[in-house]
């Protein structure tokens, strides 16, 4: 039994099963169903029937070739500014865990969440700060390439756990990462990047943004002087020129 792009872990070993039981176990992301396909901890008889329908969803009509500036630009007094300000202040502020290293769990979020937006927006920001390419796949992550060391796999796993299975994250998890050298300080920064990429999935995914379209090329160098409260001198300026040609 499929529920839209998330697979109930019960349903395994039955094609029927009551949506409680699957409320109880929780729903697996698709992302993270593949992957436990491709490791054989799962049957591929019970691949689920994946479409493209997805892609044709489109919450906004009134936005033409929708993507997240023009979401943006839409809704600016919706906490706009202080979104982009607390992207700042999660991923480029001194930090435990270096830019690249935070940029690789928001990639990472977004691989298990199958946010195709966020994954490719954030993979090229982390490579640009020195992850190597050959992490990513096709919003995925290879968790055994050697830039994942052993100070970042509990990190990793906490990142997975608090995503797919937030209500069971608990002190184990939260030991090894202290086990691995990090401080209070450096366990919330991962909680924050986690919860932050949670919440911007589901933004994109709720209005209808399923592709990663870039809207301008920018070079290594450029992305590592950006900041992403550059976003708003971008919607401010147009939100300024749409005010003069409305007066």
């Amino acid at each position: 039994m499929i529920c839209r792009d998330r697979i109930c872990p019960v349903t395994l070993t039955s094609t029927l099963v009551d949506r409680s039981i699957c409320r109880e176990w929780g729903w697996i992301p698709v992302a993270l169903y593949r992957q436990m396909v491709a490791e054989g901890r799962i049957n591929p008889a019970f691949a689920p029937p994946f479409t493209s329908a997805r892609n044709q969803y489109v919450a906004f009509p009134s936005i033409p070739n929708l993507e997240l500036l023009g979401l943006f630009r839409k809704f600016p007094n919706r906490g706009i500014l202080p979104l982009l300000e607390y992207h700042d202040a999660i991923l480029r502020n001194d930090s435990e865990l270096s830019v690249a290293e935070r940029e690789l769990i928001a990639a990472y979020v977004s691989s298990l969440n199958d946010c195709h937006y966020c994954f490719s927006a954030h993979r090229d920001h982390a490579k640009a700060w020195g992850v190597p390419a050959e992490v990513f796949g096709h919003v995925q992550i290879d968790l055994d390439h050697p830039f994942i060391d052993e100070r970042l796999r509990p990190v990793m796993a906490f990142v997975r756990r608090l995503t797919v299975d937030p209500a069971g994250t608990g002190p184990v998890d939260a030991d090894a990462v202290y086990a691995a050298g990090f401080t209070e300080e450096g366990l919330f920064d991962i909680i924050s990047v986690t919860a932050l990429y949670n919440f911007m999935n589901r933004i994109l995914e709720g209005a209808g943004i399923k592709r990663h379209v870039r809207v301008m090329d920018m070079t290594d160098e450029m992305r590592r002087k950006y900041r992403y409260t550059h976003l708003w001198k971008t919607i401010s300026r147009d939100t300024a020129k749409a005010d003069q040609s409305d007066n």
